[in-house]
């Protein structure tokens, strides 16, 4: 027998198997033909025989005959003698069918996004871990939707209605099946998961396609897979590796649908920073509303470690600007997730720099000194603006107590420029104090 995983519920209509002894006939393959016999008597001594002589080669014979035209009999004995080997189990507590039937129970005016937004691709856009806040009329282009969504933070993003249904289908489809080649027995519904992965299972019922039962039986060479399926045309049998093709087929021509085939990250901070220099900041929102949205969808696709050097440059520069009218508006919150987001990007290129700077001094002014320390250590690593680093630095270790560290980094500040009143001040205060305590310090 092959795993050790307890038999699983199979078709009532199998004859009933009793092991009995009998000569050895002939080959393994002429058992398994015999299964397709019109005497039940036949169809029973081969059902038997290969219940206790089968080999994972002759289960594959098996399971290969349920892609033929066979009677119900012989597909439910075949059935039969696989699960009883262990290597087919039913998916009925595996399947996802519906996942979404639940969402749209659950979520109020799912029905009325979805007209807008389409179903599938608001599945989408919920497999990728988005939750669409509202949709509205773009402000300067009255016949463009704007989509408002949120992604793993409380930062609302936004993006135009065709990209946004671009960027959910496309992520999904660059993200592809995480799904392990390697059977492992007994076939739980956590070792079926790996077989199978989890892409395949949530998305095949939005093509109405239901998943019933696995097959898996392990070769010396390589393991053979099976799945059963129901689709809208009936029953059928498939490779598992086809299976996984044709889901991502599926999602490829949903993607073609909306008229393009890859996605390509376009990126120009050009008149957003004419118009920050002239403080105009909410063109400057205008502009840059939909960057949060789009870098965070692309964050789990391989376009993100494609990006070349000029990009990242366009991803710090809109992200700091960004940012920069967040903190105009107040908004703390979304101004640091804007940063961090520009991090995530550029944190091993030289552009990361002003964005840890910026982390650090915004922390600062929201008073959580100890977050910031890291951002502005992190600055100094990248040998961003030596004075201000210094300065914002010793300000975050000063009012976590560590002053002589503070002292030490304002000395070094004021090596390269003066440090403005506030901050001279609380030099003098802290050299004072530290000779009070006779500890001598130079200069």
């Amino acid at each position: 027998m092959i795993g050790t995983g307890k038999n699983c519920n199979h078709d009532q209509n199998a004859p009933s198997l009793h092991p009995k002894e009998f000569p050895i006939l002939g080959t393994s393959e002429k058992w398994v033909a015999k299964l397709c016999a019109d005497s039940k008597s036949e169809r029973e001594q081969a059902a038997v025989w290969l219940l206790e002589h089968g080999t994972p080669e002759t289960l594959v014979s098996i399971a290969k005959l349920l892609f033929t035209d066979i009677s119900s009999q012989t597909h439910a004995t075949c059935l039969d003698i696989l699960e009883k080997h262990d290597v087919a189990a039913s998916l009925k507590d595996l399947a996802q069918d519906g996942w979404l039937d639940e969402v749209k129970a659950e979520a109020e005016n799912f029905h009325i996004v979805s007209r807008i937004v389409g179903e599938r691709y608001l599945a989408y856009s919920i497999l990728l871990g988005l939750q669409i806040q509202s949709i509205k009329k773009d402000i300067e282009f009255h016949n463009r939707t704007l989509v408002q969504f949120t992604s793993d933070s409380d930062m609302v993003q936004a993006l135009p209605l065709g990209q946004f249904r671009l960027q959910v289908t496309s992520v999904l489809l660059s993200i592809g099946i995480q799904a392990s080649d390697k059977i492992e027995y007994p076939l739980t519904e956590s070792n079926m998961l790996q077989l199978i992965g989890e892409l395949p299972l949530l998305v095949a019922p939005l093509f109405g396609i239901s998943l019933k039962r696995l097959i898996a039986i392990q070769l010396p060479a390589q393991p053979y897979t099976v799945l059963g399926i129901t689709t809208p045309s009936g029953h059928v049998y498939i490779e598992l590796k086809d299976f996984r093709n044709i889901i991502l087929r599926l999602i490829q021509n949903d993607l073609e649908k909306l008229g393009e085939e890859k996605l390509e990250l376009q990126l120009d901070t050009s008149e957003a920073k004419a118009a920050f220099e002239k403080q105009d900041l909410d063109r400057v929102h205008h502009l840059l509303q939909t960057w949060p949205g789009l870098l965070s969808t692309l964050l789990k696709s391989p376009i993100k470690n494609e990006l070349n050097d000029n990009q990242l440059q366009q991803i710090a520069e809109g992200t700091q600007m960004l940012a920069a009218v967040y903190l105009k508006q107040e908004k703390y919150a979304w101004a640091k997730e804007t940063l961090r987001l520009g991090v995530r990007y550029t944190c091993d290129s030289s552009h990361a720099g002003p964005l840890y700077l910026a982390l650090g001094k915004l922390y600062n002014q929201t008073e959580d000194y100890g977050e910031s320390i890291g951002y502005l250590r992190r600055a100094l690593a990248f040998n961003e603006d030596a004075f201000e680093t210094y300065t914002a630095l010793s300000d975050a270790l000063f009012f976590r107590n560590k002053k002589l560290c503070a002292y030490l980094l304002m000395k070094e500040a004021k090596t390269l420029h003066p440090l403005p009143p506030p901050l001279q001040q609380r030099f003098d205060e802290v050299k004072q104090t530290m000779r009070e305590k006779e500890i001598g310090w130079p200069g």
